[in-house]
């Protein structure tokens, strides 16, 4: 826990909504990867991997 003492004070009151954020980015990351990996043949017909991977980010 000492290491993590910094990010406690930087974050103060907004760390559950961090701890949120992150979550749900790894989730919704596994989940478009599961996505991609069923539909590998529709995915790599249209030349756009790193795209649809990085949509998912930006969105």
């Amino acid at each position: 826990m000492p290491k993590l003492s910094w990010l406690i004070r930087f974050s103060g009151p907004y760390l559950s909504l961090l701890a949120l954020l992150i979550g749900g980015l790894l989730l919704l990351s596994i989940n478009r990867l599961g996505l991609v990996f069923w539909q590998y043949q529709r995915v790599l017909a249209t030349g756009e991997l790193s795209q649809i991977l990085l949509q998912g980010v930006s969105a």
